[in-house]
């Protein structure tokens, strides 16, 4: 193939110390390079346990052919974090693939693809890619697949990136962050105890060549939130004034803004219950969305992006998280299970009203669900 013979682009796939090996009895006398690993921290152990499952729709875990995409519960192991430096190198897309030039391979470390592996990426079956943009200085990049435009993933899984990298910020000309410079990214960004460098957003077609580029290996893996990333959130985004917080708040995540998963009869469920609280936490400032988490003692919301605040709860506080249909997945009740929260899960139909899981039906479980944790306390 041209790419082959005459592009500048990746070739293959290859982890950071077998493309950098450590060769004995190396000269002294030879050009310096930058490319090695900066640090490495070791990943401790996590617990998953499954949500409460409310009413009598079933557990329906999803399924890859016959084998289980997420393991029902047990001891994970959260990844080693380590961050790594390349000497000249470059970085493609908007997930961020970082590889060599001279080398031609791309650092597995650097990017995911979701459902392939990474050499089925475009940019290694492109017949031909045009030369890297040089830019004088040094980057770190925070790019993850999925934070272009997921809160969740930008949240917990580029921000501890971040954190992870905070000592050499100082150093840094560039940061790189995956998709557009859209508003609630920008709010979170503002957000942090410190300044960054000038920021560059990653597009499809980004190719970017600096001195020096920094970057992570995947601190926290995909529907793994660990108690690592929930304490680094915490600290990053703390403040004073909530530490000691009485939650005393029943609140509703409304999804009416978005329009996806959202309850075509939210309202009328809502004007049965006087003591709850319909927000929208996309509306909110960081301060407010934190406030109103900490002083939540339950948070009911419908699977979505308003879960990932969940971080920002109290410990022991209850969550009750809605699917709309029987698939469940985990991500939520595991970051529950990260934060020291009580989180419990029901299914119902969001369109239908009058359904056998519609509104009725909730009405008498969420009832029942008040009146148990009213007697407990």
């Amino acid at each position: 193939m041209l790419h082959s013979l005459f592009g500048v682009g990746p070739l293959k796939v290859d982890f950071f110390n077998n493309v950098y090996p450590q060769a004995p009895s190396s000269p002294v006398d030879v050009p310096e390079i930058l490319s090695y690993v900066l640090k490495n921290e070791q990943g401790s152990q996590m617990k998953y346990q499954l949500p409460v499952t409310l009413g009598n729709v079933p557990l329906n875990i999803r399924k890859i052919k016959k084998s289980y995409r997420y393991a029902h519960e047990g001891v994970f192991r959260a990844p080693q974090r380590s961050l790594y430096s390349i000497h000249k190198g470059v970085i493609l897309g908007e997930t961020g693939i970082i590889y060599d030039t001279a080398k031609r391979v791309a650092i597995d470390e650097s990017a995911l693809e979701w459902s392939s592996v990474l050499t089925k990426n475009r940019f290694f079956t492109a017949w031909r890619l045009s030369k890297p943009a040089y830019l004088q200085g040094i980057a770190l990049s925070i790019a993850s697949i999925g934070s272009d435009g997921g809160f969740y993933h930008f949240l917990h899984e580029a921000i501890p990136k971040l954190y992870f990298a905070k000592d050499f910020l100082p150093h840094l000309n560039y940061i790189l962050i995956s998709g557009e410079p859209l508003a609630w990214k920008l709010k979170w960004l503002n957000a942090l105890p410190f300044t960054l460098p000038q920021i560059i957003w990653l597009k499809r077609d980004s190719h970017l060549q600096f001195d020096q580029i920094i970057f992570t290996n995947h601190v926290v893996t995909d529907h793994q939130p660990s108690p690592w990333s929930a304490n680094i959130l915490r600290d990053l985004y703390a403040l004073p004034s909530l530490k000691n917080t009485i939650p005393h708040r029943i609140i509703w995540a409304s999804r009416g803004s978005v329009k996806l998963r959202d309850f075509k009869w939210e309202n009328e469920f809502l004007s049965k219950y006087s003591f709850i609280e319909n927000v929208d936490f996309s509306s909110l400032t960081v301060y407010d969305t934190m406030r109103i988490c900490a002083e939540a003692k339950l948070i009911i919301s419908p699977h979505g992006a308003a879960l990932a605040n969940l971080v920002f709860c109290s410990a022991g506080t209850k969550v009750l998280e809605i699917f709309p249909n029987t698939v469940w997945l985990p991500l939520y009740s595991r970051l529950s299970n990260s934060a020291s929260l009580h989180h419990y899960i029901i299914h119902l139909d969001f369109e239908n009203d009058n359904a056998r899981y519609g509104l009725s039906y909730f009405i008498d479980i969420f009832d029942k669900f008040i009146a148990n944790e009213q007697a407990r306390t």
